[in-house]
């Protein structure tokens, strides 16, 4: 099989084309996001836009919103690079748990970057369960406190490779918002 790159050059093995991509990447200076780009700011919300959600029906909306001035390039969710960037914690009193999603194997994975102008939003649905997020860990905590409050997480890391990485905002923001789990 041949893998190309975008200036044509043609490679017969995967190993050529990674060994490439790792030289240029050690070699060409990295820069992370634009320091005049400020971060995005999350809000989560329940089915409906409810402030609640019941754990029969998990199926929550996280909302990233660019507030800065300029475009903000955020990974999509539908490669490995985008694919973990929501958690959730869930708090009650001092105590809370992280729901991170579980990881799994990648059949086709390139690197997908959106794109939000000043003020665009981009809503991501998410059922806790799909099998992809440790739902029995958020149950567990549910059946021990009475009051459970959830908020998003959204993190990008600075990674070193792909290359295109390099223009993607990374941090990680939580939202300001949180939602009431009930279990009735």
């Amino acid at each position: 099989m041949k893998y190309k790159c975008q200036n044509r050059v043609t490679f017969k093995s995967k190993t050529a084309l990674y060994l490439l991509l790792t030289i240029a990447a050690f070699i060409l200076p990295m820069q992370p996001a634009a320091a005049t780009k400020s971060s995005p700011t999350v809000k989560i919300a329940g089915p409906n836009g409810k402030t609640s959600f019941l754990l029969s029906e998990p199926t929550l909306k996280v909302q990233i919103t660019n507030t800065s001035n300029s475009n903000l390039k955020i990974w999509g969710e539908n490669c490995s690079w985008g694919y973990c960037n929501i958690a959730f914690l869930a708090k009650s009193g001092n105590e809370s748990v992280l729901l991170t999603r579980n990881e799994r194997n990648w059949k086709k994975n390139g690197p997908v970057i959106i794109t939000l102008n000043h003020g665009e939003t981009t809503s991501r649905e998410i059922n806790l369960a799909d099998n992809s997020w440790p739902i029995d860990k958020l149950n567990d905590f549910c059946k021990v406190h009475k009051s459970v409050k959830l908020s998003a997480i959204y993190s990008i890391a600075q990674e070193l490779l792909p290359l295109e990485a390099r223009e993607v905002w990374n941090g990680k923001v939580m939202s300001a918002n949180c939602l009431e789990i009930s279990s009735k």
